[in-house]
């Protein structure tokens, strides 16, 4: 309740300011490399009266935060398991375009065929973009000079991930249907941290094409040679979003990300 108050006494002041007012923006971490900030730049440009307030999290928490009035937006993916259970996408057909009235929404496609999207409970979630994940492979590895890679030619190396024991991830499936089961490596949940030991040899990595700009010149990325697996990621709104935050999910769908992967 003290959320939805502080948030009403702030679009009152907007209102008395024009075009200003904060917005109150939700990502997980390696939207925060490229997606959002190039994004937000844009914006900001277009709206400097804005002042943004910026919360990193697990996709779960910046649901449970919208929900409860702590976010305008929330970026969220369905890595490394789905979509939280109380954003699951719903079924049924779709719809086009975002429209604005007097600050109501129909959140639907944002960029002429990119997006799905609908209505939940609460609020709208609508798909931004598919994020493809590349493998991140040392300098030195005896596939750095191809032009792809097939899984299968990795089916001996430790993989560093981190993902929660026991769940579905990506990797497992697209290795399941390579015909093999990976090899478990150091587990490791900050990029950073995964980066590291892909460079001293430990190991091999998924990155997501949203973290290629944070990738080391010490590594290289490659894709994955015919079914690449991937991820999902939307934009999850509140059932009366605010006129800012339809603007920024407009352009979300509409931001390229840095997708080089690197030379042969």
């Amino acid at each position: 309740m003290l959320d939805r108050l502080e948030r009403a006494g702030e679009e009152l002041a907007a209102i008395h300011r024009g075009r200003g007012g904060v917005l109150r923006v939700g990502s997980f971490a390696t939207a925060n490399i490229d997606l959002l900030p190039g994004t937000l730049r844009r914006f900001l440009d277009r709206r400097p009266g804005i002042e943004l307030r910026l919360t990193e999290g697990l996709s779960t928490r910046l649901m449970e935060l919208l929900h409860a009035g702590a976010l305008d937006v929330a970026v969220i993916s369905d890595y490394p398991a789905g979509l939280p259970a109380e954003a699951a996408l719903p079924s049924g057909p779709r719809t086009d375009g975002m429209h604005t009235d007097a600050g109501r929404t129909d959140a639907g496609r944002t960029d002429g065929g990119r997006a799905d999207g609908g209505h939940v409970g609460g609020g709208h979630i609508v798909a931004l973009r598919e994020d493809r994940l590349l493998v991140a492979l040392p300098a030195g590895h005896r596939l750095a000079g191809e032009a792809d890679v097939d899984l299968r030619d990795l089916a001996g190396e430790p993989w560093i991930e981190a993902a929660p024991r026991g769940q579905p991830t990506l990797l497992v499936t697209a290795c399941a249907a390579a015909g093999f089961t990976p090899r478990g490596g150091p587990r490791v949940a900050e990029w950073s941290g995964k980066f590291g030991f892909v460079a001293a040899g430990l190991g091999v990595t998924l990155v997501p094409e949203l973290a290629a700009r944070a990738v080391p010149a010490d590594l290289v990325l490659k894709p994955l040679r015919g079914t690449t697996p991937a991820r999902k990621v939307y934009a999850a709104l509140p059932e009366s979003p605010l006129p800012a935050a339809l603007e920024l999910v407009e352009m979300l769908g509409e931001w390229e990300v840095c997708t080089t992967v690197s030379p042969t």
